[in-house]
């Protein structure tokens, strides 16, 4: 070791007389104290910063005497060490050790190599090998288990995710159908107040079944089945109530929520809050053929915080004072100053379901 005396004076290498940590102490007491120091020297390496400690050592001092009452302690060490960070080698002359110290040797020890004909051979005790053998034995049938239970919980996951998207499917189908029901029931009414109500209605039932459609097709990086992309349901949304008013290209309703991912919980009732907000704006923004560019912006709630849906255009504007006037009141973000009615109380009160709070503000571009 070319740096032998650096490490020395770093402190990382100690080099001790065999009198100086064994002597002749022999029996229980001495053999506690040896292993006190040791445990004590590795208790200063860990303290410095190093990962454990090592400790090596030959026997070459040992007379025939004393090999019994070292057997011992390395008996004791070998039992204290593996709860410790501790890695001991010990050297001995083959030569000098009869068939008892040998045995002695393999059995104290997790394993001993012996170099013989030029060659080095590992030898262990059956005792530990057998233990080895058991433990090889014990990690595999664990790992078994566990993959069988694995597989398990991903069929079952797999199962109700297609229930769940299954399920998701025929209510988007039931609530379509009831579009088709308030359609038709529209149809038999000839008052405008009265088939703008049903319009209402069918806006309102299609903004939920969109967000059912949403969950039938799961976004990329979802981690479960309750998942909707929310940029895209709303862009669907903005088309499809552009198109019910039949606005064509001249409103074009803008979606600012490029990856936003949020769950089933989030996404039904914030759907009928933005649909809301796109239908006061489509109605009411836009009169006489004016063009304009509604536009939405969501950012989800993330580390516990607060999100935010909002929904504003560029159209008339609400004249001043129309908000006080017969109880009128602006809804949603476009408000037009119209009478207080079911969509101000339906927002509020999902704003209040979620834990938010809703607020416009009306005034002329």
């Amino acid at each position: 070791m070319p740096d032998l005396d650096a490490r020395i004076r770093r402190g990382q290498i100690e080099i001790l007389d065999h009198e100086a940590w064994y002597g002749h102490r022999v029996g229980k007491v001495g053999a506690d104290a040896i292993i006190a120091g040791w445990l004590r020297r590795k208790g200063e390496a860990l303290a410095r910063g190093r990962s454990g400690f090592r400790l090596a050592g030959n026997t070459s001092f040992l007379e025939a005497a004393d090999r019994d009452s070292f057997a011992e302690y390395e008996a004791r060490v070998n039992a204290c060490f593996c709860d410790h960070r501790v890695v001991a080698l010990c050297s001995y002359c083959a030569g000098r050790c009869d068939a008892g110290a040998a045995m002695d040797v393999v059995q104290n020890h997790g394993f001993a190599l012996a170099r013989r004909r030029g060659a080095w051979t590992m030898i262990e005790s059956g005792s530990v090998k057998l233990a080895r053998e058991e433990l090889r034995r014990l990690n595999a049938e664990l790992k078994d288990r566990v993959a069988e239970r694995t597989a398990g919980l991903a069929a079952a996951l797999a199962e109700r995710d297609a229930l769940l998207r299954e399920l998701h499917h025929r209510v988007k189908n039931n609530l379509q159908v009831v579009a088709s029901l308030l359609g038709l029931k529209a149809r038999q009414f000839d008052a405008p107040e009265v088939r703008s109500a049903f319009g209402d209605t069918l806006r309102r039932s299609r903004a939920m079944s969109l967000a059912h459609e949403a969950l039938c097709r799961p976004p990329a990086g979802a981690i479960g089945p309750d998942e909707v992309d929310f940029g895209a349901y709303l862009r669907a949304l903005g088309r499809a109530t552009a198109d019910s008013f039949g606005l064509g290209s001249r409103v074009a309703i803008e979606v600012a929520a490029e990856g936003q991912v949020v769950g089933l919980d989030a996404a039904v009732p914030l759907g009928p809050v933005a649909a809301e907000a796109v239908t006061n704006a489509c109605k009411h923004a836009f009169p006489g053929g004016r063009a304009g560019r509604p536009r939405i912006v969501f950012r989800a709630p993330a580390g516990g915080g607060s999100g935010e849906l909002v929904v504003r255009d560029d159209g008339v504007g609400m004249p001043p004072g129309a908000a006080e006037r017969d109880g009128a009141e602006g809804e949603g973000a476009g408000g037009r100053g119209r009478r207080r009615g079911a969509g101000i109380a339906l927002v509020e009160g999902i704003a209040r379901q979620v834990r938010g709070r809703g607020e416009h503000r009306a005034g002329r571009p």
